[in-house]
């Protein structure tokens, strides 16, 4: 079953068993698993709950573990952690998190929308999307998949130059205190809605 394959990982079960026999290797591999999990086209409730039960595990073990074991356990679990909150954030902003498949062809849409806003900031909030919802960007294929989507749906012919061009030109915008994630996501958020309501 797929939320507990983390738990099947080398690095876990040598953790299990206080093995510390070439954990450094294994950490790396659990380190690449993991992201590699994070990003798989598995619906994220599962990816959620498989990341929060090999957090549960990993912290109960660190309880006990010592030494080469301690180290490397206490960083896998801090990857992990920041991977959760990755999609806790996503989901919290309302990002839709489904698989997008690869090879699917972007579809026409109906609607008569129109984009009202800089062209920039249309790009900044495209990036935004890949980010939160393929945590780390994903593969180039899903990008241009969301990319040409986003541009069809605001009735914009989506141009690979055009686009880098403008997103090399944004300055990213910052409050002095607080998440600079949650004000990139609260932004994000309140672009679409306006947009959507033009």
């Amino acid at each position: 079953m797929e939320i507990f394959t983390l738990l099947n990982a080398k690095f876990f079960l040598q953790l299990e068993d206080g093995d510390e026999d070439n954990i450094k290797a294994h950490y790396s591999d659990m380190r690449a698993e993991l992201v590699e999990y994070a990003h798989s086209n598995t619906h994220w409730r599962v990816i959620h709950t498989g990341l929060s039960i090999f957090i549960s595990e990993v912290a109960e073990i660190l309880g006990y573990a010592k030494g080469l074991l301690s180290r490397y356990a206490k960083r896998i679990l801090e990857i992990a952690k920041c991977l959760l909150n990755q999609i806790e954030m996503a989901v919290s902003a309302k990002i839709a998190l489904d698989p997008v498949t690869e090879n699917k062809e972007v579809q026409e849409t109906t609607a008569e929308v129109t984009f009202t806003g800089n062209y920039a900031d249309f790009c900044e909030l495209i990036h935004l999307i890949i980010a939160c919802k393929l945590i780390n960007g994903g593969s180039k294929a899903t990008q241009q998949h969301i990319k040409k989507g986003l541009h069809s749906l605001f009735g914009l012919e989506f141009d690979p130059k055009k686009y880098q061009n403008a997103r090399d030109g944004i300055k990213r915008r910052c409050p002095a205190k607080g998440s600079r994630v949650t004000y990139f996501l609260d932004s994000m958020v309140d672009v679409v809605n306006a947009e959507l309501a033009a």
